[in-house]
Formats: structure tokens, C-alpha cells, sequence
């Protein structure tokens, strides 16, 4: 039986290669699974350079530094760095010897966090589980409008910097399900949550920086931990760094392992 973090891992590989057979791909990323791998790399096309990935999905792959070769074959050659990803695990020292053979070094540690969602949302899982608004200035619901899913990227792209293009690589329509949060009915934060594997993944979560320190993020979490566990997810997960593991925590999420990145210059 896979233990959450595995869980919460492969969904998020699983997300990519769902991303990657969007329309939104089109220009900006070419995804493919390759024994136990997925490998993401620039579309030719595309108008930015963008780093590659290598997101070692299956970490029981035979012969680790053989494997990563072929994916090096196959992703052909980069004038960008390229990224490769691991959950932590026991065998995480022979994949980092057969990384740094092929000239990766490590680079950085993301927390993967996972919040178990009940059955029924009246039992337990906190005040987000009973459906309870924390502050009434502030409204989210999930994207349908075309007009709200405008509003919604267009916080992500303050707050996370990309160019539009890339920002809907991120959230293709059909796909994943993006949130508007509004305070005083102005946009003020967004995110959007992944459905892959049977897992809620949480993603791109961010508020405009005039709207911080609000209650928008809080509420924005809450909304979509309410609905992933209405639409009968048993799991959340999100990746991200130590300084806010505890923000995260105050939602019942709790550091399930460790996604470690490594990076190769070209």
C-alpha cells in the first residue's frame, strides 16, 4: 500500500502528464512518461526558454543512473538547466549517486504535505469541514464564468510572475479547477486544485500582495478543502517550502515527506 507522501507524488506526476496533453500545451511544454519517469521539456515552439524536467515518479527503477541516461537521450540537447525531482525515500542515496554521476546537484528540499479529508463533512476535519466562513468580507468559489477564469489567472500572474501562456499551461480548462477569492468583491487570490490519482492536489495558491494579511488565503483553502472532500477526495496534498509549513498546518495538513530538486546546467 503506497504511504500518503507516495500518493501525493505520483498524483502530481500524474498532473503533469495530464497538463502536458492539454490544448494549453500547445507552444509551451511536450510531456511523456518513460519507465517509471515523466519528462517535460520546451516545445520547440515555444516564444520563452523554459527549464526541463526530469520527475522520477517511481523511485524502484532498475539501475537508476542506466534509466536517467536514456531520459537524458531522449530529452535530446538543452541550452536550459534541467531539473530532476525525487520524493525522499530509502533508496534516495543510490539515485543521488547516479545523479551525480551525470553531473546533477542538489539544489533544493520542498515539504509534500497531506491532509486526510472525512466521509462525512460534519465529523471532524476542523471548521473548514462544517462548511464555516472565518471572515465575511471575503467570498471564493471555484471558477465557471469566462470572466472569473480571466480574473483568476490573471492573480496568478501577479503573484507568481509567469507569462499568461504559461500560467494556462498551468490551469488548462477542463482540467484542473481553478478559485476566485474576492474581497469586498475585488479579486484578491487564487488557486487551483489538481484531480489526479484520487488525490486533491493544491496548487498555484496565491494572493495579490495589496490583499496579504487579510484572511484571503485562509478562506481560499478552506473553500477548496470543503469541496475536495464534498466530491468524495479522501486526500489533499500541496508541495511547498518550510516557512510555510505552518500556515498549511493550521488547515490539518501535516509534512507527509520530502521532494528533493536537483539541477544539471546544459
Amino acid at each position: 500500500m503506497l504511504s500518503p507522501a507516495q500518493r501525493a507524488w505520483r498524483a502530481e506526476c500524474e498532473g503533469w502528464v495530464a497538463l502536458g496533453q492539454a490544448p494549453e500545451a500547445a507552444g509551451i511544454y511536450r510531456v511523456s512518461r518513460y519507465r517509471g519517469m515523466v519528462l517535460v521539456r520546451s516545445d520547440p515552439r515555444a516564444r520563452r526558454r523554459l527549464p526541463a524536467l526530469i520527475l522520477l515518479r517511481d523511485d524502484a527503477v532498475d539501475k537508476p543512473e542506466e534509466g536517467l541516461q536514456e531520459a537524458l537521450d531522449l530529452l535530446g540537447p538543452l541550452g536550459d538547466p534541467l531539473y530532476a525531482c525525487i520524493l525522499e525515500s530509502d533508496s534516495l542515496p543510490r539515485w543521488e549517486d547516479a545523479l551525480s554521476a551525470l553531473r546533477f546537484e542538489r539544489e533544493s528540499t520542498q515539504l509534500l504535505m497531506t491532509c486526510p479529508l472525512p466521509r462525512s463533512l460534519g465529523a471532524g476535519g476542523g471548521a473548514w469541514a462544517r462548511g464555516i466562513a472565518h471572515n465575511p468580507r471575503v467570498t471564493v468559489a471555484p471558477v465557471d464564468a469566462e470572466e472569473d477564469r480571466e480574473a483568476a489567472l490573471a492573480v496568478m500572474q501577479e503573484g507568481f510572475r509567469d507569462p499568461p501562456a504559461v500560467t494556462a499551461f498551468y490551469n488548462p480548462r477542463g482540467v484542473v479547477r481553478l478559485y476566485l477569492a474576492r474581497l469586498a468583491g475585488e479579486p484578491a487570490g487564487a488557486g487551483a486544485l489538481w484531480p489526479f490519482a484520487g488525490v486533491a492536489g493544491f496548487y498555484s495558491i496565491t494572493t495579490r500582495p495589496r490583499f496579504r494579511r487579510q484572511g484571503v488565503a485562509y478562506a481560499l483553502v478552506e473553500r477548496m478543502l470543503y469541496d475536495a472532500a464534498a466530491a468524495g477526495f479522501r486526500l489533499a496534498s500541496l508541495r511547498t517550502t518550510y516557512e510555510l509549513e505552518e500556515l498549511y498546518a493550521r488547515h490539518g495538513f501535516r509534512t507527509a515527506g520530502r521532494v528533493v530538486r536537483y539541477r544539471r546546467e546544459p
